[in-house]
């Protein structure tokens, strides 16, 4: 029973806690290179017109030769935009929810491999 406890506390403490850091950027728009790669990609909508055409298009999309190639991220993106919207919350919210979620992995790893001292603190740490 106490480990499942320390299971579920590590998980609410990976979800408080990235909200808690990550959350004041939620009301904030596009920056940097989002501006290329989100809103100027014409495959990330909220139809998914194209989502296929992910596979085959770099990841800065009709740029000249940029050298990445990223079709996984820009699928995420492209569903993201499909099943919340294009705004910016929606990928900042998705953003620290998965960052919540590899958080709470680290803690269960680390749990496993050395114990739940070792799991908090790496995961802290992360």
């Amino acid at each position: 029973m106490d480990k499942n406890k320390d299971f579920i506390l590590g998980a609410v403490l990976a979800l408080v806690i990235s909200f808690v850091l990550f959350g004041n950027g939620i009301g904030g728009d596009f920056v940097f290179d989002d501006t290329i790669v989100v809103v100027g990609n014409p495959f990330i909508n909220e139809n998914l017109n194209g989502f296929w055409k992910i596979f085959i298009t770099p990841y800065f999309a009709y740029q000249p030769r940029p050298g990445l190639y990223r079709p996984l991220t820009i699928a995420s993106y492209s569903l993201n935009a499909f099943m919340f919207g294009s705004s910016p919350v929606s990928f900042h919210v998705v953003n620290i929810f998965l960052h919540a979620l590899v958080s709470y992995l680290i803690f269960v790893l680390f749990y496993k491999l050395g114990g739940k001292l070792t799991a908090y603190a790496g995961f802290l740490f992360f």
